[in-house]
């Protein structure tokens, strides 16, 4: 798996958008001992530091909770079609208890 995708809840939101720029997906994967919590993204990030949140601030306060994720169980043919609709560029795949198994990455040309 690339952790280029994932960063850690107690991080901060520099630490993010320094993720986010080597990764060119516009957002990351929140975890929390393994477990998936939450998706950043840069547009999560953007609406923070207009509302006076500082560079400092903690991932966990400003993360999506309720994104989008795929299970464990999921066929190859539907993973590909996962993306074709909708905004999303890369989303966890998770067991049944959140833990992170891998993550699917929508190619950037």
């Amino acid at each position: 798996m690339n952790k280029i995708y994932i960063i850690n809840y107690d991080m901060t939101i520099n630490d993010a958008l320094v993720q986010i720029e080597r990764n060119r997906h516009r957002s990351l994967i929140v975890l929390k001992c393994n477990k998936v919590v939450g998706t950043i993204s840069d547009g999560d990030i953007r609406r923070a530091l207009i509302n006076d949140a500082l560079g400092i601030t903690v991932v966990s306060s400003i993360m999506n909770k309720d994104f989008h994720y795929l299970n464990s169980k999921i066929k190859d043919n539907e993973k590909l079609e996962y993306f074709e609709n909708g905004n999303i560029f890369i989303a966890p795949i998770i067991d049944n208890d959140f833990n992170l198994i891998d993550v699917l990455a929508k190619d950037i040309p």
